[in-house]
């Protein structure tokens, strides 16, 4: 495997992002970065001449400037890199993560920040089996055929022993089906909701910690009965898993109590939002006078979506309600306006405590404000991965059955007890992973049975809006 080594001498806090995530240092001053590339770029002069220039002209930039620069595309090579803190090596034991970098940049950084940050206490604590462990990132742009591609090179020249990720769930569905199933991959996601998911692993090695979309399905329902805003809904989604779950099973709870949807715009994914104009199908769902608007689109249509919604409408908005596709960090960067006051969106609920202490650190080393549901999920993902592999491989025991004993009821360890979980599986045999997300407890499909949802607002104003209905 060829390793690019390239010295950015710019300060720790301009060190978050790169083009392709520059990567976290935990607590160092090094300032060396490096890149895993695929063996054809080798002794290509002509590119590695282009990339250099770029790369130079790129480091050049302070961070402000960094995240004003539309990334018009990425050398060959480049879609998978590592840590130049936790290498990859002969000796170490690979971990793969895929995360859409290059289209979501704040929330990927995030993610791979709290990851790295798991990494280096694992390492700082014997690693795994007694070898590192590195972290090898590939981005997947946001497309799910990058993302089989990527995740398919990660086992084949990498030999990763797991995946975390991708992001959406059209990513996951499309790398679960093509490669973590039949190579036998186990992989954990953090954010795909699709309840589509159970159905194609199996009970295969696939792990998610975020609640399904029937219990964000659930959630919605609730709080449109007990406002009592059933009679009119309208629905805004797009046509891939996630909004197509989100949608039949909003109209099924709507049939169970003899409604139906006003209404429901369904959005191709193909489509580029920012150039389709919304005026006529958002006049007309003014005009059937919704009482809520429920919007489940892919992540990047839902700020665009909104700030259609805030030009075209003209009367007072009713009450919008969202799923885990968007937060008010994403918003205020899209520049999502006043509309933000007329919407709820779902988070999942994790522990406060533990949650708040790892955004702090992250905050610490990087200065920068990271989004804390996904930050406590990618640590824990990497802490579970590292500790089921320890107890399979020193106790002789299958993946699976490892997982399954971390992660039921029994003794309860957090991830302070990664040093001693040999020890704690010996005495216990049944143990309780209580980590930066809260209790985690899969059951034989891989649902995480302890997490939880709840609404959060999209605003943190508190004083109440005229543009508003409620």
């Amino acid at each position: 495997m060829a390793i690019k080594y390239m010295f950015f001498n710019k300060l720790l806090r301009s060190i978050p992002l790169t083009l392709m995530y520059t990567t976290v240092l935990v607590g160092f001053s090094l300032s060396l970065i490096s890149y895993a590339s695929p063996p054809n770029n080798k002794g290509n002069t002509q590119n590695e001449d282009i990339e250099s220039k770029a790369d130079k002209a790129l480091f050049e930039l302070s961070l402000a400037e960094l995240m004003a620069v539309r990334l018009s595309g990425q050398p060959q090579g480049y879609g998978i890199f590592q840590s130049n803190v936790n290498q990859v090596s002969d000796r170490s034991i690979n971990l793969g993560i895929v995360v859409p970098l290059k289209k979501f940049p704040y929330s990927s950084a995030s993610v791979l920040a709290a990851a790295d940050l798991a990494v280096n206490d694992i390492n700082s604590n014997g690693g795994v089996a007694g070898k590192p462990l590195a972290l090898i990132r590939a981005d997947d742009e946001h497309l799910p055929s990058l993302a089989i591609k990527l995740t398919k090179q990660l086992i084949d020249e990498h030999q990763i022993f797991g995946i975390i990720g991708p992001m959406t769930s059209q990513s996951t569905l499309d790398v679960l089906s093509n490669v973590s199933i039949p190579s036998h991959t186990p992989l954990i996601t953090f954010r795909a909701s699709a309840s589509h998911l159970n159905k194609v692993s199996k009970n295969q090695l696939f792990y998610r910690l975020t609640p399904d979309n029937n219990r964000q399905v659930d959630l919605i329902f609730e709080e449109l009965n007990s406002k009592d805003l059933l009679e009119k809904v309208v629905f805004i989604g797009t046509k891939d898993v996630y909004g197509q779950e989100i949608l039949s099973g909003i109209e099924e709870k709507l049939k169970q109590n003899n409604k139906a949807l006003s209404h429901k715009l369904e959005l191709n994914t193909l489509v580029d939002l920012n150039l389709y104009n919304m005026k006529d199908q958002i006049r007309l769902i003014e005009r059937l006078k919704p009482t809520a608007i429920i919007i489940a689109t892919r992540p990047d249509f839902s700020d665009i979506v909104l700030k259609k919604l805030e030009t075209y409408w003209t009367s007072q908005i009713p009450l919008i309600l969202m799923g885990d596709i968007i937060n008010r960090k994403y918003a205020k960067e899209k520049g999502v306006g006043d509309i933000k006051q007329c919407v709820k969106y779902i988070v999942a609920k994790q522990s406060d405590e533990a949650t708040s202490l790892l955004q702090s650190k992250i905050k610490r080393i990087f200065d920068v404000t990271v989004s804390g549901n996904d930050t406590g999920y990618a640590y824990d993902s990497v802490m579970l991965f590292a500790m089921a592999k320890m107890i399979s491989t020193y106790r002789n025991i299958s993946f699976e059955s490892a997982m399954e004993s971390i992660t039921r009821e029994g003794h309860i360890i957090n991830y302070r007890d990664y040093r001693n979980i040999i020890e704690l599986y010996d005495k216990y045999g049944k143990l309780s992973y209580h980590g930066t997300s809260g209790k985690v407890s899969f059951d034989e499909s891989g649902e995480n049975l302890a997490a939880n949802l709840s609404w959060d607002l999209l605003s943190d104003q508190t004083t109440e809006s005229s543009l508003c209905k409620l």
